[in-house]
């Protein structure tokens, strides 16, 4: 099998070197077929991997985003594998791998093994974590504008759009249909979860399981600014089950139709979007991992 490292260095910053450095000296001692690249534009991490179509493993070194281009890039009969080089490792997470030293992680998925694990499909894109509507994605959409005009560390900003988009919710009516039922909403937030966590450690359905077959949907439906305040943190922490202003589901499909566009954003990606049709793929993607994950 070849080896093929993807390395993002707007993610990884100044530790860049160090981990292709770690890369080198692991592959060679192990005496693996490898190559690395350094992604250098938007997306680069998918063109790269378009390349290979059999018998290849791409490694995601970096964060989630970086995870979302190579899985959206990945061919059959190619596996992919997380190594967790970013400020947010949501889907990383999932894999319950308890080794925290980046060289163990990376001598440990070299020499472990294949597993097989859901997907989400939004729009013929494929996510690893979630695809959100409404308020939060609107959050990571002004962050990503904000980080472009000034150099004010991204937690401050996230903090800032949060303040400005909570006392702004911007409610939207929503026609879903699942696999079973059809009906209408007003949100001001629909979250669609393949995993349990996005936005690094938010967690509104922490039944997640990203070897289930399920699609777990949290929608929150609109509601007085004041409630919104006691609930947003509820939601974050995946205790609203009990709240009537919020709708749990569990599906294999669901189509979301609004009658303008809203701000959508799949695993930190952000767009805009009438229709969002979002199926579950079940233990399509082959992902490698140390032998003590999952």
């Amino acid at each position: 099998m070849k080896h093929i490292f993807i390395v993002n260095p707007y993610t990884c910053k100044d530790k860049t070197s160090g981990y292709i450095e770690t890369i080198n000296n692991i592959c060679k001692q192990l005496n693996e077929e490898y190559e690395i690249f350094k992604t250098e534009y938007i997306g680069h991490a998918t063109d790269i991997t378009k390349q290979y179509t059999t018998n290849t493993c791409i490694y995601s070194v970096g964060g989630d985003g970086t995870a979302y281009e190579v899985a959206n890039g990945l061919q059959n009969n190619c596996s992919m594998a997380i190594i967790p080089a970013g400020t947010s490792n949501d889907f990383f997470r999932m894999l319950n791998i308890k080794d925290k030293n980046i060289s163990e992680i990376l001598n440990g998925t070299i020499l472990g093994k294949e597993i097989t694990v859901d997907y989400g499909l939004c729009n013929n894109k494929v996510f690893l974590n979630t695809t959100t509507l409404g308020l939060d994605a609107r959050v990571n959409s002004m962050v990503c504008d904000l980080l472009k005009k000034t150099p004010l560390p991204k937690f401050l900003l996230y903090g800032f759009a949060a303040v400005v988009n909570i006392f702004n919710p911007q409610p939207f009516e929503a026609l879903i249909t699942t696999d079973s039922k059809s009906f209408k909403v007003k949100s001001i937030l629909i979250a669609v979860m393949n995993g349990k966590y996005y936005g690094n450690g938010f967690s509104p359905t922490k039944k997640a399981d990203i070897q289930d077959g399920l699609l777990d949907v949290c929608i929150v439906h609109n509601t007085p600014i004041l409630k919104m305040l006691c609930l947003l943190p509820k939601y974050f922490k995946g205790n609203t089950e009990s709240y009537k202003e919020v709708t749990h589901l569990l599906v294999k499909k669901i189509d979301i139709k609004t009658p303008y566009p809203v701000h959508v954003q799949s695993d930190g990606e952000n767009y805009t979007q009438r229709e969002l049709i979002i199926e579950l793929k079940n233990k399509a993607l082959h992902l490698r991992v140390p032998i003590s994950a999952l």
